[in-house]
Formats: structure tokens, sequence, C-alpha cells
């Protein structure tokens, strides 16, 4: 049993290198290892990079043997990972940013993959930097240098689209993750029951809740019902109207009759 301080002397965290060897990479900057004396090791890794992607373990030395703890899978995307929930039927667009450091950093191709398994993503399309454009199927991938983006489009969704897909890069052989995103494709009738349902809860005390589709629809039942009100007595006018034609009518008679008896008696 190793003490506290012989413990945190041989802490250790390291990535496998070729050969089959390890590569001690702590301590160094950006990367803390600590024995919380509980039996449990605090790693922690700041100012995170794209090339600290990677496989790493965690563990002592013991009388120079090496005893892994733990196996950690990192990986260090530009953008935040993203949710996206879409209709069956429908499509999404999105974009994967990506940087130029110098002429000889330029990416060889993009590629759109969908994941398999925890490490294997499959292609789905390919696009090489001075390609611009390229299509397979239902998904589309474009290169937009002016912005430093790219580009996807998926059109005519599926169920079985649903999974979790990479927007990578190649740089000198070594693949670069761009963005990583989580796809849920919706039947039509989840998808608005979904819709309906979601409201946006406030965001300080007091402060109602933003409309949605829901609130929308329940906010447009008093104009239904003043539409209805109206429709009603335009029926009732209409129904009454020949009525009070027949009683004009007899009126101007019986006044017609009276104002002729009464110019007969003044002649007489």
């Amino acid at each position: 049993m190793l003490s506290d301080q012989g413990c945190n002397s041989r802490l250790f965290l390291t990535i496998r290198a070729k050969g089959g060897k390890y590569l001690n990479i702590a301590p160094k900057r950006r990367v803390d290892l600590t024995n919380l004396g509980t039996g449990w090791i605090s790693v922690s890794m700041t100012e995170l990079r794209i090339e600290d992607s990677g496989t790493y373990f965690c563990g002592v030395y013991d009388h120079q043997i090496i005893i892994l703890l733990k196996k950690i899978q990192l990986i260090v995307s530009y953008d935040a990972p993203m949710r996206l929930s879409a209709e069956e039927g429908g499509f999404i667009s999105l974009n994967c940013s990506y940087f130029l450091m110098d002429d000889s950093r330029i990416p060889n191709n993009f590629t759109w993959c969908k994941m398999l398994t925890a490490t294997r993503c499959q292609p789905v399309v390919s696009v090489k930097i001075d390609q611009i454009l390229n299509m397979r199927e239902r998904t589309m991938i474009k290169i937009d240098r002016w912005n430093r983006v790219i580009i996807v489009k998926l059109v005519a969704l599926q169920l079985r689209d649903s999974g979790e897909y990479h927007c990578e890069t190649h740089l000198q052989g070594s693949t670069v993750l761009l963005k990583m995103i989580t796809l849920n494709v919706l039947g039509k009738s989840v998808y608005y029951d979904t819709v309906n349902e979601a409201t946006s809860p406030p965001t300080n005390e007091g402060e109602t809740a933003h409309p949605t589709v829901a609130s929308n629809k329940e906010q447009s039942l008093p104009e239904a019902h003043f539409s209805a009100f109206l429709c009603i007595i335009m029926v009732l006018l209409v129904a009454k109207f020949p009525t009070a034609v027949l009683i004009f009518t007899i009126v101007t008679r019986q006044r017609s009759r009276a104002t002729r008896e009464g110019s007969q008696n003044l002649n007489q």
C-alpha cells in the first residue's frame, strides 16, 4: 500500500505512443493530478486544444510496474456539441467552423460521418479542399472558404438517420474533429406533439414564459369565438330579412290606403 506522499509522486497520466510505449504527459502545464486521499485520483486539464484529443490512461507506478486504473477517451472540437430534432421528411442545414493556421496546415478534405460504434465513424460524404461541393444520396457538403465553414445539408430525413454525426477534417495524417452533432428524427405526429408541448421557462422571477406554438394557439381562441359570434349574427339577420321586408310592405300599403281614403273624403 502506497503512502499519500509516495502515491502523489507516482501518479501519472499517459498516452499510448507508437510501438506500444506509454508517454507520460503529467505533470505538465494545463494538466493537474491530485490524490484525494480517499482512493480517488483527480485529473484536471485546462485550456484544451484540438491536438489534446486522444486516448489517455490514468494510473500509478508500483515497484517499476505500471498499474492502469482508468482509460479516458477525450474528443476536443472547435465547436460545442449540438443536439438537433427534426421532422421525418424534412431537412437540416448546419455549419462546421474550421481554421487555417498556415499554408502547411491546409486540410486535405472534409468528411461528414456517422458514428457506428464508440470508435468507428462511417463516412457519409466527403469533399476535397479544391472540390468545394459534393453530394451523395440525400446529403450535401460544401466548403465556404470566405467564412471558413463547412455547410452540411441533409434532406428527406428518415427515422434511421437518427444518431451521432461528426464533421471532421484531416491534417498531416491526423483526424481533427470540427463538430459533433446528435440528430433525432421524429415521426410527424410525435414531432408536432413535441413542438406544441414545448415552452420556454422564465429566466427571472416574475417573468412570464415566452409564447410558443402552443401558447400562440391558445391566444387565437378568442379571435375564433368572435368570428363565430359574427357568423351567428349574420345568419339571424339573413333569416329575419324577409320578415322585415314583409312588415315594411304591409305598413306601406296601409299608409297608401289611408291616404287615398282621406283624399276621397276631402273631395266629397
